[in-house]
């Protein structure tokens, strides 16, 4: 919520797992608020490793929800 790149930033050294979803409803990312390919792209510049969460409410069958990825990488 609010600025996320600058929270990111600043909270960075303290956060040990992220999860992501769209905003506000915890839909697929690409349906949502955020611009998640530039917090992906901010979490590379920060120098993240560790693996994301996607944690979301799929609209229909799992693997028919994912055609955000290739667009978010």
């Amino acid at each position: 919520q609010g600025d996320v790149i600058g929270n990111l930033t600043k909270c960075f050294p303290h956060i040990g797992h992220i999860q992501f979803a769209g905003t506000p409803h915890r839909s697929a990312p690409h349906l949502g608020d955020l611009d998640y390919h530039a917090v992906f792209n901010h979490l590379d510049r920060l120098g993240w490793s560790a693996p994301l969460g996607a944690e979301y409410k799929p609209n229909g069958p799992t693997e028919a929800s994912l055609d955000w990825m290739p667009a978010a990488s």
